[in-house]
Order: structure tokens, then sequence, then C-alpha cells
């Protein structure tokens, strides 16, 4: 092979190897594209899960304090309602109702630390639960260093998951509790109208009900009972007086 030859070989050798060094640093710039396309991607779904869990502390908010509203309105048309059958049949559901809604919101507010849908072996380190899994720093700090591109994709894909299990929990409660806050908004307007309709002695399940009169009938039929008995006794003390002294003719 003469000198012309082994140049020949030589550049096309040095030409292979440019060729494959160029094919890996493509191949690794197009991989990382599509890692940091995924990890941007995770993370702005993460960021919307956050948002809608706000979301739903705000309408749990907006739930207890119509709840509220509604019952310090009960409170003010219960006395009211106890004088016909119609109001105070609707007063008591409405307060049922009510009462069932506020377990709902209230139930909603206790956070819900994990789904508990994607336990594995490893905790998640990115969560709360599995930050406190580690009795110490050093030992999180350990597994927080050692996380690969793979594992950060997975931690974020786990995490995804399980706020979304969460947060549609969380809906579930509040749209249940909202259920129930409009029966009980119904409830005391069809109480409103008893109590309109009985001011003009109109009872729809019948007659009204004398709960202050017969309570007063009950008190007189005692006072009456006492004075009879002070009467009867001053009668026999007469009795006996006359009888002491020799009075009877």
């Amino acid at each position: 092979m003469d000198e012309n030859e082994k140049k020949v070989v030589k550049q096309t050798q040095n030409e292979k190897k440019e060729l494959q060094q160029d094919n890996r640093v493509e191949s690794f710039t197009n991989n990382h594209v599509e890692y940091l396309t995924l990890l941007n991607l995770a993370t702005e779904i993460i960021d919307k899960q956050y948002r809608r869990y706000s979301m739903a502390d705000t309408k749990t908010f907006t739930l207890v304090t119509s709840n509220s509203i509604l019952l310090t309105t009960i409170g003010l048309l219960f006395k009211e309602a106890l004088n016909d059958k119609f109001t105070l049949v609707f007063i008591i559901l409405s307060l049922i109702s009510v009462s069932i809604s506020l377990y709902f919101a209230l139930k909603q507010v206790i956070p819900l630390g994990s789904s508990g849908l994607t336990n594995t072996e490893n905790p998640n380190i990115r969560s709360q639960n599995g930050i406190l899994s580690y009795k110490k720093w050093e030992e999180y700090k350990k597994a927080f260093l050692s996380i690969s591109a793979n594992k950060l994709m997975e931690m974020n894909v786990r995490q995804i998951f399980g706020m979304s299990h969460n947060i549609k929990v969380n809906l579930n409660k509040i749209r249940n509790g909202v259920i129930f806050t409009i029966i009980s908004f119904a409830l005391v307007l069809l109480t409103f109208t008893g109590i309109v309709l009985a001011n003009y002695n109109i009872h729809l399940f019948g007659e009204k009900i004398s709960i202050n009169n017969n309570l007063n009938k009950q008190i007189i039929n005692t006072c009456k009972i006492q004075v009879d008995s002070v009467k009867k006794k001053d009668t026999l003390v007469k009795k006996l007086d006359i009888l002491k002294n020799g009075r009877i003719k």
C-alpha cells in the first residue's frame, strides 16, 4: 500500500469517527431536549394541581360561610316555626340538611397527606410523607443527592397521579355539601312561606300548634289545685278551732 492509499484510509477512518461522535452528540441532545420537555410538562401539570387545591379551599370557605348564614336564619325563624306543623317540619328538615352540608365541608378541610395509590418501597422524597419518612436529615440528604433523571421523572408522575385523586375526593365532598346547602335553602324558603301563611291563619298541615296556650292551661290548673288545697286546709283548721273552743251548737 503506497503512501497515498494510507492517507485515504486514514482520512476515511477520521471521517467515520467524526460522524459517530456527531451522532452521539445529536442523540444526547435529542434525549436531553425530550427529557426537559417532559420535565417542564410535569412541572406545569403539578402547578395546575396546586391551583386546583387552592380552588377547592376557596369553594370550601364559601360553603362554610353559606351554611353559617343559613344556620343564623334558621335560628331566627325557629321560634316562629314552632306554632305551625308545616313550618315545624320544614325547619327541622332544613336544620338536618345544613348540618350534613357542614359535615362534608369540615371533612374536606382535613388535609389528605397521601392518596395511598402510589405506595412503593421507595418513598417519594418530594412529598411531605416521603420527607418525614427519614428520621435524620443526613439520610434525606443522601437520598436527595442520589436522585437520577429517571427517578425524578417517576416522582413527578407519582405526585401528579396522587394529587389528581385527592382533588377528585375533595371536589366530591364539596359537591355533596353544596347539594345539601341548596336543599336546606329551599326548605328555609318553605318555612318562611309557611310562617307568612300562618300569620293569615292559613295552616297547611292542620290547626295551629298552641304550645303556649297549653302550657298556660297546665300552669293555671296547677295553681287552682294548690289554691283548693289551701282553702280546704284553712276550712279544716277553722273546724278544729271550733271543736277545741267548744263552739259547736
